[in-house]
């Protein structure tokens, strides 16, 4: 199979401050306190790349993955 890819995307896992406070000031000090929480891209699992036309999409953890076994 002949694959001529021009792009890579890679998509990302969604970073989400644990909680929230309209106050900018108080929001900056809940997200130090409180941090953040990480939800895995759900459209595609790990290990799983889709191929559209010239574009390659995969999550971050595939992506890694492939570029530590090709060095």
């Amino acid at each position: 199979m002949d694959v001529n890819v021009h792009e890579i995307i890679v998509l990302r896992d969604k970073k989400v401050q644990a909680r929230t406070h309209k106050k900018k000031r108080i929001n900056k000090k809940w997200a130090k306190r409180y941090g953040f929480k990480t939800y895995e891209n759900q459209l595609i699992e790990n290990g799983q790349m889709i191929v559209m036309g010239r574009e390659i999409y995969m999550n971050e953890r595939t992506y890694k993955a492939l570029k530590k076994h090709v060095r």
